[in-house]
């Protein structure tokens, strides 16, 4: 199972565009068994103090990965971006650790 998280703030173009990248990949790529996404708006309450936490406060938007991980952090992910999520290596990530050989094809 992977953990996705992105900080960002409603109505930031880089991050509805990171928002809807991810999303768009998990519905093509049929993977939302395999994937538990959340986008936290740093302006609400709960997006800020966990993005504070987690050190993504300054760089949105901010988007983590973390595959069989009990209690992401910071350091324990394995993929992060300061910025816009690329295409390309988000759907590799996607691909590599969630899809099946016939969905890697797509």
């Amino acid at each position: 199972m992977l953990l996705i998280y992105t900080f960002g703030k409603t109505g930031c173009a880089k991050c509805d565009s990171s928002r809807r990248k991810i999303e768009h990949y998990i519905e093509k790529l049929e993977l939302s068994e395999c994937v538990d996404y959340t986008f936290y708006d740093i302006t609400e309450e709960e997006g800020l103090a966990l993005a504070s936490f987690m050190d993504a406060i300054k760089d949105i938007p901010h988007t983590f990965i973390w595959k069989d991980c009990e209690e992401p952090d910071q350091y324990n992910c394995i993929a992060q971006w300061h910025t816009a999520v690329p295409d390309g290596t988000l759907k590799d990530i996607l691909v590599a650790n969630c899809c099946s050989t016939e969905m890697a094809l797509v």
